[in-house]
């Protein structure tokens, strides 16, 4: 609920505020909201925790790609926007592991530390150059690309600078699309099938430790979104997969209920991967016009 509610509140920060700064100012509700995770004052105060939190989730669903493809050369913008997809299904894993080894009150805490890294880090970065040529600061846009791009690509920022500064078209049909695809990631499910995979291997009767198998899950969804990046590894690895489902027998399955909950997750995890899932990052970076 207060991931879909951030939207409207995160189109404003960023164009108000700036990218770089509505992600620093992230860090002080998320250091809120993990810690009343953290603490031990009763149900209500870690759901409140929660609420904290997952608006600012969504918030930063919104800047951080957004700024990643605004500061990224067109050449690796593309892949870099996927990324975020896969520093997702990293941190879904990274989940998964603390709740194999640690109680819920550590991960509330592990989870609070790492904005504070985030934040020292983006100390260190300077604004979107697109948002600054909105903002008519012509002078520290061109610094920053100067910054993004290295000194031995000088030659280039002037141009880009120019399509910057001259680039008023309208992009309603690439918002669309964006959005489309957005929503097509959303609607096909992920989300359910990701927060209660230990929940789906308890219930198939598995004799194998659900942890142990939510993480199996995690780590394919990892190696998937990073194979999109490898056409030659993608193709190797979904042989691979291919080959094991035609060799899993149906009565060994059919004697073996985890083993097809696994390899159904598995198939499914890496269908949404390498499809949905990191096509509206990709998309939204081609849709920026700056060559």
């Amino acid at each position: 609920m207060p991931a879909v509610a951030s939207g409207p509140a995160a189109g404003l920060a960023i164009e108000k505020l700036g990218r770089r700064m509505s992600m620093l100012l992230l860090t002080i509700p998320f250091l809120a909201g993990g810690y009343l995770s953290f603490s031990l004052m009763g149900v209500t105060m870690i759901l409140v925790g929660r609420f904290i939190t997952g608006f600012c989730s969504g918030v930063y669903a919104v800047a951080a790609p957004i700024f990643t493809a605004e500061m990224a050369d067109v050449s690796i913008r593309g892949t870099l926007c996927a990324g975020f997809d896969m520093m997702i299904s990293v941190g879904i894993l990274l989940i998964y592991i603390y709740g194999a080894f640690v109680s819920w009150r550590m991960q509330a805490l592990i989870s609070a530390i790492l904005p504070v890294i985030i934040f020292v880090m983006m100390l260190f970065v300077p604004e979107s150059p697109r948002y600054l040529v909105q903002k008519g600061k012509t002078l520290e846009a061109t610094s920053a690309l100067l910054r993004f791009r290295g000194a031995y690509f000088k030659e280039q920022v002037d141009p880009e600078l120019r399509v910057l500064k001259n680039q008023c078209e309208e992009q309603s049909r690439e918002i669309m699309w964006v959005e489309g695809s957005y929503a097509a990631s959303f609607f096909s499910g992920i989300d359910p099938v990701l927060f209660y995979t230990v929940d789906i291997f308890s219930s198939s009767g598995a004799n194998i430790d659900e942890y142990y198998s939510t993480i199996i899950i995690g780590s394919v969804q990892v190696n998937s979104a990073n194979d999109l990046r490898n056409v030659n590894g993608l193709l190797t690895r979904r042989f691979g997969l291919l080959l094991f489902s035609q060799t899993t027998k149906r009565r060994r399955v059919a004697r073996r209920p985890w083993l097809a909950t696994l390899t159904s997750l598995i198939i499914y995890v890496v269908a949404y991967s390498i499809g949905v899932g990191p096509v509206g990052y990709m998309i939204m970076g081609k849709f920026y016009h700056i060559t």
